[in-house]
């Protein structure tokens, strides 16, 4: 009995454990899936550029992915033009370019591969495929996508083209290019009858093929959207442009020139102001630079015109006897009683007395030892020293 619990109980857990193997298996199919991207219109449009991007679902991240392209339906050949090398050289030209494959999103585990297309012609038209590898191994294959480029002459032109300030009588256009189109504009994105007070010309301008639709500019038309369509008449293919949203404004409301200009350049006022600050700071350092070297060279020469008189004229003040030029200093033969001798040396000094400048009391010719003149009347002597 105890023998067939136990044995219960192991098949149990074995068939516990099974279903926790089949659960941490990967049960989601991967999936791969094409999407036609072209860059300004809703279709591929010759002469722009278009990317084909290939998403891939897998829980098990691909290693690389690859396309092939069919030209036809009628064709079974799937030409390789992408492989684990890259692409094709002998199929495909410089127009193509590739992206590395790139996680999307981790978590929904979303992986994406692009081929982009510039400029792109219809030559390239046909089927696309791609399919994703993890060790060599297919794990996700696309159904095959058909790109499809309409020539440009196809499409309709619209004037202006988008969102647009239009002013008061001005006009819009929609035109075709090609006589094979038919021409329709509707203010819905539904290619309906013409709209009231659209008027159709047979052709364009010069003569040239095509249709063309043009409207005056009136206040109703603010805020409308205008979609001008140009319907194939061997197909429901419908290729439109639009006009609009619209800012009808008059012509007296047009802003001013410098609001325009600032408008096209928003740093416009910071820089000049800038340059305002800039020019000012310079005039103030010109005119204090030459205020002050004005003073500068007058206070110079202020005191070069009084500095040498102004000494001069307190020499002269101190000494107003002395308003004569010294002549020079004539020994003369010494008389006696006129030398004296000098205890320290054994030298003879005779003092001259050079002839005053003005009168004195004394007489010219006597000889007499003058050590200390008075100050009243100084004089100026000579000293000449013989040796003994």
């Amino acid at each position: 009995m105890e023998g067939g619990l136990a044995l219960m109980w192991f098949r149990v857990l074995v068939w516990v454990c099974g279903l926790a193997l089949v659960f941490s298996q990967d049960l989601t199919i991967p999936t791969a899936t094409i999407k036609i991207l072209p860059e300004y219109t809703t279709v591929p449009r010759e002469g722009d550029s278009v990317t084909l991007d290939c998403e891939i679902s897998s829980l098990q991240p691909p290693d690389v992915a690859q396309w092939s392209r069919r030209s036809s339906l009628l064709s079974d050949t799937q030409q390789p033009i992408v492989d684990e090398n890259g692409l094709n050289p002998a199929l495909i030209d410089r127009r193509y370019s590739i992206s590395p494959l790139q996680v999307v999103n981790s978590t929904a585990a979303l992986y994406s591969h692009k081929i982009t297309i510039y400029p792109v012609q219809q030559s390239d038209q046909g089927y696309y495929q791609c399919l994703a590898k993890r060790n060599s191994a297919t794990i996700a294959t696309s159904t095959e996508i058909h790109l499809l480029v309409h020539r440009l002459d196809v499409f309709p032109v619209c004037f202006p083209d988008g969102p647009a300030t239009v002013t008061i009588g001005s006009s819009l256009l929609c035109k075709t290019l090609s006589d094979t189109r038919i021409l329709a504009v509707s203010d819905t994105e539904m290619p309906d009858v013409i709209t009231d007070g659209w008027v159709k010309s047979p052709t364009n301008a010069e003569g040239s093929p095509g249709q063309e639709l043009n409207k005056t500019v009136t206040i109703a038309e603010h805020s409308k959207t205008f979609h001008c369509f140009s319907i194939s008449s061997v197909s429901t293919l419908a290729l439109a442009c639009t006009i609009g949203p619209l800012t009808v404004v008059s012509v007296s409301t047009n802003p001013p020139s410098s609001q325009l200009a600032t408008s096209n350049c928003p740093n416009c006022n910071t820089y000049i102001a800038i340059l305002i600050n800039s020019i000012v700071i310079h005039l103030i350092t010109i005119i204090l630079l030459f205020h002050c070297c004005r003073h500068w060279k007058q206070l110079r020469d202020m005191l070069s015109q009084s500095s040498t008189p102004r000494q001069e004229n307190d020499r002269h003040d101190n000494n107003p006897e002395l308003d004569y030029e010294v002549p020079s200093p004539e020994p003369r033969t010494a008389e006696p009683g006129t030398m004296s001798s000098s205890p320290e040396t054994s030298e003879h000094v005779y003092h001259n007395k050079i002839a005053e400048p003005t009168s004195s009391s004394k007489q010219p010719d006597d000889s007499y030892m003058e050590l200390n003149p008075p100050e009243q009347k100084p004089a100026v002597y000579s000293e000449l020293k013989l040796s003994a």
